[in-house]
């Protein structure tokens, strides 16, 4: 039984540091946007970073789309 309770006791000893952690840390921004700021305030970490991956390539996306647009523009 001690191997278990030693088991049991170092998992919730790592969730404590982890949550200390989310706690006291702000994740990496990749934008600097303010939707990407609001979110890292709002959600966990990990759905920030899920909504982060979603809206990083969205945003690469439109950016490409506003390059090509402006490319066509420059040849008229």
């Amino acid at each position: 039984m001690l191997g278990f309770e030693f088991a049991l006791e170092k998992q919730r000893r790592e969730q404590r540091r982890l949550d200390y952690h989310t706690r006291t840390t702000l994740p990496k921004w990749l934008t600097y946007s303010k939707l990407e700021r609001h979110a890292c305030e709002i959600y966990t970490r990990s759905v920030f970073f899920e909504v982060q991956t979603r809206y990083t390539g969205l945003s690469g996306h439109v950016q490409l789309r506003v390059s090509i647009q402006m490319r066509k523009l420059k040849h008229i």
